[in-house]
């Protein structure tokens, strides 16, 4: 498999938040100078939204205090979550958030930071984040354990498949195939991106490693190399 440049992320580590919503309540609408209690009036809303869970009964009494049900917007949801002080030079408002929630494992939702606190809390040592997330699609709903990460900065890499990387010992090493001949070749590693790890020293963009099967090689073997071998780990 050849070796690629590959756009990579600067992450934060993982950092818990809690999904919300902006979220008002479904109140009675009273539009006349006065109503006598027992009449009919409509119940309006701020905006449109998803109906939560109803808390009046029919033929119930109602006046301007009375909740009678949550309504959402789902249309954008918030999540708010700490990083430590020493990253809050690094985070400004437009910054990108990457969010996956238990619901959705398998799914990335990006978003973007909208607040950060002006102060470093005393106790924790540590500052609020707020992103906003699109959510059109209305998969996501508030109250959602959701896992954050901040992009900081992305810049062009080279990265192979984890499982070419070999550790032994102290020793990093890939299996590099040149004119049918597999050469171990050792290499220095830095961040991961999902089944890729970024190569920082030690090869050379275009280079050929063996990802399968190394095993049964030892330096010098020949190699068949499989030009039909899927390229879905580069992807």
């Amino acid at each position: 498999m050849a070796l690629q440049n590959f756009n990579l992320p600067q992450l934060q580590d993982d950092v818990l938040g809690l999904l919300s919503l902006p979220s008002h309540s479904l109140v009675l609408s009273i539009t006349g100078s006065f109503y006598p209690w027992g009449r009919t009036t409509p119940a309006g809303a701020l905006h449109a939204g998803t109906l939560g869970l109803v808390s009046a009964d029919p033929g119930q009494i109602l006046d301007t205090s009375t909740t009678i049900a949550p309504l959402s917007d789902l249309s954008v949801v918030r999540v708010d979550f700490a990083l430590p002080e020493r990253y809050f030079s690094r985070v400004g408002v437009g910054q990108a958030v990457d969010v996956i929630t238990p619901a959705y494992p398998d799914q990335t939702f990006r978003g973007e930071v909208t607040v950060r606190a002006p102060v470093v809390e005393d106790d924790s040592r540590s500052f609020i984040v707020r992103a906003e997330i699109d959510n059109s699609d209305r998969r996501l709903v508030g109250g959602m354990f959701a896992r954050t990460q901040l992009v900081f900065d992305t810049y062009d890499g080279l990265a192979v498949p984890d499982d070419a990387i070999i550790s032994e010992g102290t020793a990093t090493y890939v299996f590099t195939v040149s004119d049918g001949t597999a050469t171990r070749t050792e290499v220095q590693t830095g961040a991961s991106m999902g089944a890729l790890t970024e190569i920082t020293d030690g090869l050379s963009d275009g280079a050929q490693v063996v990802v399968t099967g190394w095993d049964d090689l030892s330096d010098g073997a020949s190699v068949e190399v499989a030009e039909e071998v899927a390229r879905e780990g580069l992807q």
